[in-house]
């Protein structure tokens, strides 16, 4: 198959495509995953709404500080290469945050931290993965491309709070940081498939 047989053809035919598409679901489910839980966890432990609203403003933060340095990047690296860097680092976050559940000395601000190097991760992933999902899709599907990956980005936010109310009423912060690292391995794992 050339290249221009695959660009004419469907989205969900294209290996890569599907590859960097799933990798933005799963990393959306973790996203929204670990932004209900984590604010469950903060309101248990301070009790205070203005320590958990802090979590949001840490999670989105690294988007205004670092989204246009990081898309800078991606232009002059390889934009993969970054992108499976940023998301091992959110994976080691995350099994260390499990570590810390299971040890039973999680607190505030090791959550604090890592929903801030969490949102440096959502930061690279925003420019990083959506410039791959364009490279694949070429020119004459890219708007198709883009309303796929924003619909399943959109749908993800019904998901993953959904999952997370579940998974820390029954398991706690051990279990929500846990699937997020399994969410990030597998994510991972497809975006070094897709070499």
């Amino acid at each position: 198959m050339t290249e221009t047989d695959t660009h004419d053809g469907s989205l969900f035919a294209d290996r890569q495509f599907l590859a960097v598409w799933t990798v933005g679901i799963l990393v959306s489910v973790v996203r929204w995953l670990e932004f209900l839980a984590v604010g469950i966890f903060a309101y248990d432990v301070t009790g205070s709404a203005f320590l958990v609203a802090l979590l949001a403003l840490l999670r989105f933060l690294p988007l205004a500080l670092f989204g246009s340095l990081l898309g800078a990047l991606g232009d002059m690296m390889d934009s993969a290469r970054l992108l499976r860097i940023t998301m091992a680092v959110a994976c080691l976050v995350s099994l260390g945050m499990t570590a810390l559940f299971v040890m039973g000395i999680a607190d505030y601000w090791h959550v604090a931290v890592s929903v801030f190097l969490s949102g440096i991760f959502w930061a690279s992933d925003q420019p990083l993965r959506r410039k791959l999902i364009g490279e694949i899709a070429g020119l004459e599907r890219i708007g198709r491309a883009m309303a796929t990956d924003t619909a399943t980005s959109n749908g993800s936010r019904l998901i993953g709070p959904l999952l997370g109310g579940v998974v820390y009423q029954w398991i706690g912060g051990a279990g929500i940081f846990a699937i997020a690292a399994g969410l990030y391995a597998l994510a991972l794992f497809l975006m070094n498939q897709n070499n």
